[in-house]
């Protein structure tokens, strides 16, 4: 089996796209929203909206990096809440690029001064690394087995 380890084409469309929510939830996942805000009726969700195209993690590893020193991360002594407090400090602004970096195994999303890691669990073959949510379709990556795609049928 052939994996593909190139960024798939339709995830520029996030280029350039506001970042309209970030959110640290359960279990130290990671949640970023760009574009459109769209807002939803679930009660137990903290923000009433999701991003037109969302990115993040359930629970691979995931760090905020400023000026190459890590300032916020999954791994963090710090609970579920403090780190959502803390990543409300960050202003991600637009998302300028995304990159596979150290030999395919962290997805980078680069913004003006912040970079943002999803890397892998060591041991963990099955997690993936980073998810991204279109419309209408689902993507995610992990370095065994690369990019995967679904198409989301609503």
């Amino acid at each position: 089996m052939n994996k593909q380890i190139a960024i798939p084409d339709q995830l520029n469309q996030m280029l350039n796209q506001p970042c309209c929510r970030q959110r640290v939830g359960e279990w130290k996942s990671l949640h970023l929203g760009f574009g459109k805000k769209i807002f939803h009726h679930k009660k137990r969700c903290i923000d009433m909206f999701y991003g037109e195209w969302e990115v993040g993690t359930y629970s691979s590893n995931w760090a905020v990096e400023v000026n190459g020193i890590i300032l916020l991360s999954s791994s963090d002594q710090k609970t579920n809440c403090e780190s959502d407090q803390a990543l409300q400090q960050f202003n991600f602004s637009h998302l300028k690029k995304i990159e596979l970096i150290d030999n395919d195994t962290t997805i980078k999303l680069s913004f003006n001064e912040i970079n943002l890691l999803f890397y892998v669990i060591e041991d963990e073959e099955e997690i993936e690394v980073v998810h991204f949510f279109f419309p209408n379709q689902y993507f995610d990556y992990h370095p065994n087995r690369g990019w995967a795609m679904e198409i989301i049928h609503q």
